[in-house]
């Protein structure tokens, strides 16, 4: 189930009409646009669709059609079905009409290696922390949600960057700023409307 929510919690989608499985190119259904979305990184697509079959029906067409492990759960409003296939999850909600059933299919792709982390230096000083999707090859975009008033959260960032060797380049005002260390880069800025500090973090330029 922590799958649904990652679909939840996606961010950057752009509608596309490629399918996502040609296994399922004939399958009883009618296919809508797929939606490719960025989730800490990793890409989610999405691709609903409708059929005069019934949720028997097409959860059956869609066994045949797999030679993968298919995991099947019945809930009280709908049936999920989930599979992994060429290093992708695969998840499956399918819901009954008042003729026929609808849903949609959503493909996690597993990264190989864990997601990149925060910047040691601001370990602490958050409570959450997401990190969106790559800017560039050698840039990485954070989101971090403070656990103190910003006037606070500016002191002790800036207090904990200047402990570890790193310098402001630049500060156009009091919420943005550009820091380096050596080879390292960040872009550091405050969003006043929901209190999360964003940064742009280059580990080596």
């Amino acid at each position: 189930m922590r799958f649904v929510f990652f679909l939840c919690s996606c961010l950057f989608y752009m509608p596309s009409t490629a399918q996502l499985l040609p296994a399922f190119h004939d399958l009883p259904v009618q296919w809508l646009a797929a939606e490719h979305w960025h989730w800490q990184g990793q890409q989610v697509t999405s691709q609903r669709f409708t059929s005069s079959k019934s949720v028997v029906d097409v959860a059956q067409q869609i066994q045949r059609r797999l030679d993968e492990d298919l995991q099947v759960q019945r809930l009280p409003t709908a049936w999920l079905l989930s599979f992994e296939k060429a290093h992708t999850h695969y998840l499956i909600l399918l819901s009954a009409q008042s003729t026929g059933s609808q849903g949609w299919l959503s493909s996690l792709a597993l990264q190989a290696e864990p997601n990149p982390k925060p910047p040691q230096v601001f370990t602490g000083l958050f409570q959450h922390s997401w990190m969106m999707q790559h800017v560039e090859q050698s840039a990485t975009y954070f989101i971090f949600q403070a656990h103190r008033p910003k006037e606070v959260m500016r002191r002790l960032v800036q207090s904990r960057l200047l402990q570890h060797g790193w310098k402001a380049n630049a500060c156009e005002s009091v919420d943005w700023c550009d820091w380096h260390k050596e080879a390292k880069k960040m872009l550091i800025w405050h969003d006043p409307n929901d209190e999360r500090w964003h940064v742009l973090w280059w580990p080596a330029t």
